[in-house]
């Protein structure tokens, strides 16, 4: 629904109560509404009644109407909202104020901070900054303060204690806030850190970085936010400590974060592994890492080291230690792709057939019990396999690419995609039967894709029953519905027909015009495929009948009788 089509019928339907809507027309009637702006994005507008002044924005730039209101009201449209609907539809352009300040007043504005001295300004922008959070919220998004700046302010024991209580603050509320208010909170402190001197940084950041792991367990949403603490971490250690001796200590602290809970959690260990890599600046600090991780034997050297000795550009220790160190897909991918960069596709295509070889030892070494689909014993690192498909099809390699494939079908998501080309080896090998009805059950995982499946099969009878065992995805029936209208239009037509039931129990205008869409598929294949213009008319008059009451519903199929 869009304003252009808005009617004082919508209106109705909209508001809570009738009781809400009555008491709209009365702030319509009565000139409640003070000011009020349109444009083809929305209405921006000022209501006032006794308890207070209220701002109603209309955002029309979605495909529904997304209305806001800062008036106590419990519901979702209140009585200032339909005094503006009212407004619009009724008053005309020619009643509606202009929220716009006079022309004559930024000129006026603009001479009189022209003559103002350097001094006057600074003075008045700091002042609006301390006074309004807004003010400060957009200095600091404008501003970028120079680093040479930061490192001259004097430390503040008293603004840091300051910060660490507004953190401690933020995690023991952040149960109370919304997504968009915890963002904007959280933005706030990181900005005002920023300036302080950057041991007064380091402080802070590091005791958000810690409140923080407490709390990531219960409240994963705030995981960006950690991140965005350890990366300014990593830049104000740089700022802090230029030199490689005095860097080791935030070097280790980071290692050791590593243990943390939160690191649980991949894109914040991830971020600790990006701030490392921000305070080494010279090539001494990765040799100190390689050599740290090394000597401590901890889980990530085997990813981090390698990946330092290609930043030192030092190829020969990068091949001596992951040859030495390989054994998982990923170190088998990473070695893979080395290859590939140094343009040696016959050392990357060996590196992907090792990974396969590795897995088959695997099986042979654990017994692991015979399955149609191979291998079984590492199914949670195939990631690799898709990198092998092309090489195989490309070599006309049917037992390689048989066994890939179908390990990707026991690893990934089956498409309709793997499906096909599953079957067409399988149907050479004689086996496509009992394979078929595995990847028909490991397919049920996506109902979207399992009934693409179906209907590449012309299975028009379990598409149709997929379709209505999942009517709450209206995606997957009008998919069916629209696929079977020549071949099984019956079949289509019991689909629609469910649909279309479906959104009229909803009992909304929205649903009501999607319903009427389906409708009108129905409609097609009545009169175009079928040709049986009665048995449409009959359905289209059942519906009338039972439902002559709504007036949104009719109005919607108004368009659909013959």
């Amino acid at each position: 629904m869009h304003l252009e089509s808005l009617r004082r019928e919508d209106v109705m339907e909209l508001a809570d109560s009738a009781q809400i809507f009555h008491q709209g027309e009365e702030d319509r009637e009565s000139g409640a509404i003070y000011q009020c702006s349109v444009s083809p994005s929305g209405i921006l507008a000022k209501v006032r009644d006794k308890q207070g002044d209220w701002t109603v924005a209309i955002d029309n730039s979605t495909e529904t109407l997304e209305m806001d209101c800062d008036c106590p009201h419990k519901g979702y449209v209140c009585q200032h909202m339909v005094a503006v609907l009212l407004l619009y539809i009724e008053g005309g352009d020619e009643k509606i104020e202009p929220l716009e300040p006079e022309a004559n007043t930024p000129e006026a504005l603009k001479q009189t901070i022209s003559a103002m001295s350097q001094q006057q300004l600074v003075e008045l922008v700091l002042g609006l900054a301390e006074e309004r959070e807004e003010v400060m919220r957009a200095l600091l998004a404008a501003v970028a303060v120079p680093s040479d700046i930061i490192q001259q302010q004097p430390q503040n024991l008293q603004k840091v204690t300051q910060l660490k209580g507004e953190i401690g603050l933020f995690f023991e509320k952040l149960p109370e806030l919304a997504p968009g208010e915890a963002g904007s909170q959280w933005d706030q402190i990181l900005a005002v850190t920023k300036l302080l001197n950057p041991s007064d940084q380091v402080e802070v950041l590091g005791y958000a970085i810690a409140y923080g792991n407490e709390t990531v367990g219960d409240f994963p949403e705030i995981g960006p936010q950690i991140e965005q603490a350890i990366a300014h971490f990593a830049t104000a250690a740089v700022l802090l400590s230029p030199h490689q001796e005095e860097k080791r200590e935030y070097l280790n602290a980071l290692i050791a974060c590593l243990d943390w809970p939160m690191c649980r959690h991949p894109h914040i260990a991830d971020a600790v592994k990006n701030a490392l890599e921000t305070i080494c600046t010279v090539p001494g600090d990765y040799r100190y890492l390689i050599s740290y991780l090394g000597s401590s034997k901890r889980p990530e050297a085997a990813e981090l080291i390698p990946r330092y000795y290609l930043i030192l550009g030092d190829d020969a220790n990068y091949l001596r230690y992951r040859q030495e160190n390989l054994d998982t897909e990923a170190e088998y991918l990473e070695l893979a792709e080395y290859w590939k960069q140094k343009g040696n596709q016959g050392k990357y295509l060996e590196t992907l057939d090792a990974w396969i070889l590795h897995l088959l030892r695997q099986e042979q070494e654990t017994a692991a019990a015979v399955s149609w689909f191979y291998p079984t014993a590492a199914l949670e690192r195939l990631g690799i396999l898709p990198f092998l498909v092309q090489p195989h099809q490309s070599q006309l390699n049917d037992k390689n690419l048989y066994r890939i494939l179908l390990a990707l079908a026991e690893q990934k998501p089956v498409t309709l995609e793997l499906y096909q080309q599953i079957q067409t080896l399988a149907t050479r090998a004689l086996m496509w039967p009992k394979l078929q009805q595995i990847l028909l059950e490991r397919a049920a995982e996506n109902p979207q894709e399992l009934a693409r499946i179906h209907m590449n099969d012309h299975n028009w009878e379990a598409a149709i029953q997929l379709a209505r065992a999942n009517l709450d995805n209206p995606a997957i029936g009008i998919m069916v519905a629209e696929s079977m209208r020549l071949q099984n239009p019956q079949g289509a037509i019991l689909i629609y027909q469910e649909l279309v039931q479906g959104y009229i129990d909803q009992k909304s205008r929205d649903k009501y015009r999607a319903a009427a869409d389906c409708a009108l598929a129905m409609k097609s294949i009545y009169l175009d495929v079928l040709q049986d213009r009665e048995t449409w008319q009959k359905y289209i008059d059942s519906l009338g009948s039972r439902y002559q009451n709504r007036r949104a519903l009719k109005e919607e199929f108004q368009a659909l009788i013959v």
